[in-house]
């Protein structure tokens, strides 16, 4: 019951927050595809809002047919075809579970390795809702000599010579009750974004075994030998030094979620009064339940226990919330250690390795302890107990005014019911008006109408029939006759959006010749019809 009222009442805050002001809540990695991760602000509530959950896939968004279908082949019985309006009439089970991208902490790897530099953000804690696996395996009848299951999604390369993302998982873990084809997350339609209609969930493992828009699950006797299995997230068996040589096919596939915990309050380089403060954040692993978190402010010399919420009956990750006093002004460092029930505890130092998988060093946030006498620090106080609730950091972080322009925006706040005294008023001003230039936010991406977009996507915006022939003149000798790629990229099944496909087309880019003398744009959008359907 207190989990439920918590959700209410962070879920009013969301709307509250994400809906009237637009607070952002990804910050954007790369474009295409679209990767990002949540802002510490989206990680605050116990369940992470979808709007605000991380976004990683290897091919980007697929290109949805009318009828989806998953086959189920191999070393089975009873080969079948199961299509999406059947898995959502079979019995369905929920649970909370913590999705996490193995590279999640890349950036905070030494020596830097290449990748997507993932901070704190690859990470988010949801409820999955979808048909257990093992219940469809029933029909299907495994022989047995099957040992993996080959999943295969919907995404395509960008070329023909790019790997498909692959993962192989074994039976034992297909066959476990808590193994999904999910359908929904925190009980909407699984996002396209997210890998809907339908995604594997392996709950207590990483992200890149939870395979988006599962088309195919095939049994076999070995893995997969492709790329993502053989060569690609494979951990050496041993911690190895930076730069020693190292062949990934001694090393072993990534599975099993690390012991972690990070810190969300204070923020990092945050200016904190001298005297008592509280510290709280999240803590999770896949080989148990959290049983203590610890909290260090000198370095890791002293460790004190943090109040840990008990594991939650339906899984996600716990809560942790301390208090900490410093005594004296400067610079100073939170960390914050975890320990699970099977003992494993977070190490000091992560184990480097060339990919810089799997980062569970402590968590060491930097911060700034200043005299508490200061009215600025006065109305940061103020500001955190009246301004955090519907507002995030990000969005109050940006905002450049005069006094009088903050004088209006909280007359503004207490016609909306915000009690302010006109201490509290004064201190705030002069908070927001003295605080250090505030750096301006990474990109970040606004995504609330893109599973909109994508859902409508194959609506009639051009002659699919035309565009047949315009591609056949100006495009097949380099992308291929059915666009399945040749010189250029495979266009066969993938999306682009509209504006970037037009883009290219008329104006080129890099390779790609200008077309703006022989094609217009209503001829553009006749091609991209085509290459929809």
């Amino acid at each position: 019951m207190r989990n439920l009222i918590k959700i209410l009442f962070l879920s009013l805050g969301l709307i509250v927050s994400g809906v009237l002001f637009s607070a952002p809540a990804l910050i954007k990695q790369n474009t295409r595809p679209l990767q990002a991760e949540s802002n510490l602000d989206a990680l605050d509530p116990w369940e992470t809002p979808i709007a605000s959950f991380f976004i990683r896939s290897h091919h980007g968004v697929p290109t949805m047919p009318e009828k989806w279908e998953i086959e189920i082949d191999g070393l089975v019985e009873n080969p079948t075809k199961i299509d999406l309006s059947a898995l959502q009439k079979m019995p369905q089970k929920s649970y909370y579970a913590v999705l996490e991208c193995s590279g999640n902490g890349r950036g905070f790897q030494f020596p830097k390795v290449s990748g997507l530099q993932w901070e704190k953000g690859a990470v988010g804690n949801a409820e999955w809702t979808g048909v257990p696996l093992q219940e469809i395996l029933k029909s299907v009848k495994l022989k047995p000599n099957a040992k993996f299951a080959r999943i295969e999604g919907a995404d395509l390369p960008a070329l023909p010579t790019v790997p498909p993302f692959v993962r192989s998982i074994p039976i034992d873990k297909m066959m476990a009750p808590d193994t999904l084809l999910a359908l929904k997350m925190n009980r909407e339609p699984l996002p396209i974004l997210h890998g809907g209609p339908v995604r594997l969930a392996v709950p207590h493992w990483y992200a890149n075994n939870w395979i988006k828009w599962v088309r195919k699950i095939t049994f076999m006797e070995t893995e997969d030998a492709g790329f993502f299995m053989k060569k690609g997230y494979r951990m050496p068996k041993n911690p190895i030094r930076p730069g020693e040589k190292w062949d990934s096919a001694t090393g072993v596939p990534i599975t099993t979620l690390r012991v972690q915990s990070f810190i969300l309050h204070p923020r990092g380089h945050e200016k904190v009064a001298l005297g008592p403060m509280k510290v709280t954040g999240k803590t999770f692993s896949g080989t148990g339940t959290i049983s203590k978190v610890e909290i260090s402010t000198d370095q890791g010399k002293n460790w004190s226990l943090a109040k840990l919420e008990a594991p939650h009956a339906e899984g996600g990750w716990q809560e942790f919330e301390a208090t900490i006093e410093f005594k004296k002004i400067g610079k100073k460092v939170v960390m914050s250690r975890a320990t699970d029930t099977a003992g494993n505890v977070q190490p000091l130092v992560a184990d480097w390795n060339p990919s810089g998988y799997l980062w569970n060093a402590v968590d060491k946030v930097p911060v700034h302890v200043v005299k508490k006498t200061s009215p600025k620090l006065i109305g940061e106080s103020v500001a955190e107990e009246k301004c955090l609730t519907c507002h995030t950091q990000s969005l109050l972080s940006v905002q450049e005014l005069s006094k009088e322009g903050w004088e209006k925006v909280l007359g503004k706040m207490e016609s909306f019911g915000v009690n302010l005294t006109a201490e509290e008023k004064s201190a705030l001003v002069d908070y927001f008006l003295k605080r250090d230039p505030q750096p301006k936010p990474i990109e970040v991406v606004d995504y609330s109408r893109e599973n909109e977009i994508h859902e409508t996507r194959r609506e009639a915006h051009g002659d699919a029939s035309h565009g047949e022939k315009l591609f056949a003149t100006h495009c097949s000798s380099c992308h291929g006759e059915k666009a399945e790629g040749k010189i250029g990229p495979t266009l066969k099944g993938r999306h682009v959006p509209e504006g970037y496909f037009y883009e290219v087309v008329l104006k080129g880019i890099r390779a790609m010749p200008a077309f703006e003398d022989s094609l217009n744009r209503e001829q553009a959008m006749d091609i991209r019809t085509y290459l929809l359907r």
